[in-house]
């Protein structure tokens, strides 16, 4: 994956590099801030959507550091 980013022309942009790092490296932070700015509610709804997104986030960033351990040990 990382050879047809870099295969392409826009990987020669430096702003393009620059942006693409910054989405890639602060994405969880990004939603954990919009989740964060959603207009307050009280309602059970709207706290579960919080609790459930904070975990979906911690459960992909886990899956994440292990599927890269396990890429670099093999």
């Amino acid at each position: 994956m990382n050879n047809d980013r870099n295969n392409s022309p826009y990987w020669k942009h430096p702003a393009y590099r620059f942006f693409t790092f910054l989405t890639l490296s602060l994405w969880r932070y990004i939603l954990l801030i919009t989740l964060v700015l959603l207009p307050p509610n009280t309602g059970i709804g709207h706290i579960l959507l919080k609790i459930m997104t904070v975990s979906v986030l911690w459960i992909a960033e886990a899956s994440w550091k292990t599927y890269k351990n396990k890429k670099v040990s093999a």
